[in-house]
Order: structure tokens, then C-alpha cells, then sequence
């Protein structure tokens, strides 16, 4: 994310190597489960993880109502497809994404 460190508003999104056709609440899904399970959310220094929100605020307003009850399918997938893409970063400890995997949404 972008973001304008005058006004502290997000300004742009940079991320084009995940972009797919499809429904709406996927991005919103997959949005979620980065900015509130990603293990490298935890060495953010505190000072930068401010402008991290979660679905169903800032960076979420352009999807209107979308955004403020991701179906849980969505959920599940998205953490799915957080665990294939993160599986061979953390091989070497893999107990890291235990979070993740407890987490329920990946049923």
C-alpha cells in the first residue's frame, strides 16, 4: 500500500503479481487474511503497522457493502491460498503458520 505520509491516507495499492478475474469479496478475502494472519505482519515495527487495516475500513470503502461481511467461503479460500504461498517460505519452520491453520478458516 501507498500511502500519503502528509495526510496519512492510503493513496495506492501496488501489487500485480496475484491479480485474477473474479468476485469481489476474493480481493476482499484475501486483502483480510494478509493484513491479520501474515506471520511477517509480526516484524512490522510498530511505528509502520498503523496504516495496516483490516477489511471493512480504509482501504476497503471502494467495495461498499462488500466489504463489511466477507462470506466465509471467501474466507476459507483465502487462507488456503495464503498457506500454499507461504508453505515454502517458512519450510524451515513450518509451526510459524500454525496460526493460520487454527485459525478455522481454512476448512
Amino acid at each position: 500500500m501507498l500511502v500519503d505520509p502528509d495526510r496519512g491516507e492510503i493513496c495506492g495499492i501496488v501489487d500485480w503479481d496475484n491479480a485474477r478475474r473474479g468476485h469481489p469479496s476474493l480481493d476482499l478475502a484475501r486483502t483480510h487474511s494478509i493484513l491479520t494472519m501474515d506471520p511477517a505482519l509480526f516484524t512490522v515495527p510498530t511505528s509502520c503497522a498503523w496504516g495496516l487495516v483490516p477489511s471493512g475500513t480504509r482501504g476497503a470503502d471502494g467495495y461498499g457493502p462488500l466489504a463489511r461481511a466477507i462470506p466465509a467461503a471467501c474466507r476459507s479460500w483465502a487462507a488456503r491460498v495464503m498457506l500454499a504461498d507461504l508453505e515454502p517460505r517458512y519450510a524451515a519452520t513450518p509451526e510459524v503458520l500454525d496460526p493460520i491453520r487454527a485459525s478455522g478458516e481454512t476448512r
